[in-house]
């Protein structure tokens, strides 16, 4: 009897934890915008530092209710594939980059194809990283607003 109930709430649970997580998915499918956030101090000269933001502010992303998304990530070239959630992580796995398909043995594929992984905060629905050439820089991307 003890286990019959023990697993009916594990099941009820399970069941939640899946609504939850679909629940999150389908509220992420849309367009974001980026944005680069510097510490107050930087050590960056000024005008290598709004170069960096300037080309920060043109990245999109857009996230499709089929799990695939497309980007700007490497402006002039679209890159493009498929998303998916693990918990809090948004793990884009690109499979095309401009003219780039992964799979095509080209001698730039291990970096340009390697899974890209993004904080989701599922409260204010943004996604964002840490720079990996400067630790004290992260990528904000916040859903584009709809006109």
């Amino acid at each position: 009897m003890v286990a019959g109930r023990t697993a009916l709430l594990l099941a009820a649970l399970l069941a939640i934890g899946v609504g939850c997580q679909a629940s999150l998915q389908d509220r992420l499918v849309g367009t974001y915008v980026a944005k680069l956030e510097t510490p107050e101090r930087s050590d960056l000269p000024t005008q290598l530092q709004q170069n960096v933001l300037d080309s920060m502010l043109s990245i999109q992303l857009e996230l499709r209710k089929d799990g695939t998304f497309s980007s700007n990530l490497f402006p002039p070239a679209t890159f493009e594939g498929r998303w998916r959630l693990d918990g809090l992580t948004l793990i884009l796995e690109p499979e095309r980059v401009g003219d780039l398909k992964k799979g095509d043995n080209n001698p730039m594929e291990a970096g340009l194809f390697k899974p890209l992984r993004l904080q989701v905060d599922p409260g204010t629905l943004t996604l964002s990283s840490v720079l990996e050439i400067d630790q004290s820089r992260r990528v904000v991307l916040r859903r584009k607003e709809q006109p």
